[in-house]
């Protein structure tokens, strides 16, 4: 097809589309090669702005699509932010609760989150910058729904390395009630963690310390338990049976 009368004014077409709708911009290594300003690959992405370039006409057709949708499944408004550096921040407008809208936008972010082929790890600096004041957060509830919540979150959030552990269980707790239970999932514990879940446990929570790393997590259940705190080694598969059955570890 390549050899018919209009074939390399097609091609040409479809670059320039593509450029409109999705940013790339003309390689400097090949001429005729289009890039993203990024240098990444992004297989998918690329394959969804050249069908997208093949379904319009001229490069006059096109424009830039809006960074908001109305999304069909649960009537909200989707809405991307940039915030520089080819990072968006995904929230959802409506009047669905605050767990609809977040759950919704979990099922979009990992969506998309799929189309960043060869993509690289954001630098931790990076990604407390884009994050800003804010953290990842359920409120405070029982049953399934509750759950189901929870787990929504924990499918979307990334480790980032965080401040001393003291002033993160300090201003994680100052949302909970007297009485709340506290649950800390660590690697394993020193005496700088064993004085925090101390200091919470004085202001009235119940305090429980899960340690999962595969070397330590037993020495530090030991260093926990001896400071008078509920604490689990759950470094595997038995690990989290012994907790869940109440069972004696071996």
């Amino acid at each position: 097809y390549s050899a018919l009368d209009g074939a390399e004014r097609r091609l040409e077409d479809i670059r320039s589309l593509m450029m409109t709708l999705g940013g790339l911009q003309p390689s400097v290594e090949a001429p005729g090669l289009l890039a993203f300003p990024c240098g990444e690959e992004h297989g998918l992405a690329v394959r969804r702005l050249f069908l997208e370039a093949c379904k319009l006409g001229s490069p006059g057709d096109a424009a830039p699509p809006p960074l908001s949708t109305v999304d069909r499944k649960s009537g909200l408004t989707i809405v991307a932010e940039p915030l520089g550096e080819g990072q968006y921040r995904v929230e959802a407008v409506g009047e669905a609760g605050e767990a609809d809208r977040s759950r919704r936008v979990g099922v979009i972010v990992n969506g998309l989150d799929r189309g960043r082929v060869g993509g690289r790890a954001i630098p931790a600096e990076r990604a407390r910058r884009i994050r800003g004041s804010r953290r990842p957060r359920v409120p405070v509830g029982k049953g399934r729904k509750h759950l189901m919540e929870i787990l929504a979150l924990l499918a979307r959030v990334g480790l980032l390395e965080g401040e001393a552990i003291g002033d993160e269980l300090r201003a994680g707790s100052l949302r909970l009630s007297w009485g709340s239970t506290l649950i800390v999932v660590t690697g394993k514990g020193n005496a700088e963690l064993i004085r925090s879940l101390l200091d919470r446990k004085k202001a009235g929570h119940n305090v429980t310390a899960v340690f999962t790393d595969a070397l330590g997590a037993s020495k530090s259940k030991a260093l926990a338990a001896a400071a008078g705190i509920e604490a689990h080694a759950v470094a595997g598969r038995e690990g989290l049976n012994v907790w869940r059955d109440g069972r004696a570890a071996i």
